[in-house]
């Protein structure tokens, strides 16, 4: 158990290490309840967007056309650099 206290401590996650390292059970009750309410909000603004995000259909018109004749332009201009 003391690793994971270690690995949470030093963990780069915010808000991770506030709540493990908190010595008043209070203090880390709130802090939690915070957080899991943070990444609560995220994954419904997360979902609500995506739902949006479906919503509309997808239409993709692919094309290849190879004309017989190509028309060459009259001149160039080269510049000698490749």
């Amino acid at each position: 158990m003391k690793h994971v206290t270690q690995t949470l401590e030093n963990s780069t996650i915010a808000g991770i290490p506030q709540i493990v390292a908190a010595n008043n059970s209070f203090i880390k009750v709130i802090r939690a309840a915070v957080f899991l309410s943070c990444l609560f909000g995220f994954g419904y603004q997360f979902w609500t967007f995506m739902e949006l995000y479906w919503a509309y259909p997808i239409v993709m018109d692919v094309q290849v056309k190879s004309p017989s004749i190509i028309s060459i332009p009259s001149f160039t201009i080269c510049d000698h650099n490749g």
